[in-house]
């Protein structure tokens, strides 16, 4: 998990720009099997764990990086 936490922030990506993000989520959540649906919103990844039957829980994290100027 630090492996991927650290490649994923020395790369950073600008809103709807983040397709390396998304190509290492989809890589991680097929070797664990997880189904999700892709792409939402441009480059967004949605998961699925669990039956689908209640009670839910979601789960919200952005993965878009801030231009910052300094």
């Amino acid at each position: 998990m630090l492996k991927i936490r650290r490649k994923i922030h020395e790369n950073p990506e600008l809103g709807y720009q983040e397709f390396e993000t998304s190509k290492i989520s989809i890589e991680e959540l097929n070797k664990l099997g997880i189904l999700y649906k892709h792409p939402v919103a441009v480059t967004g990844v949605v998961g699925f764990v669990g039956s689908g039957e209640p009670p839910f829980v979601t789960l919200r994290a952005d993965m878009d990086a801030l231009s910052l100027q300094v």
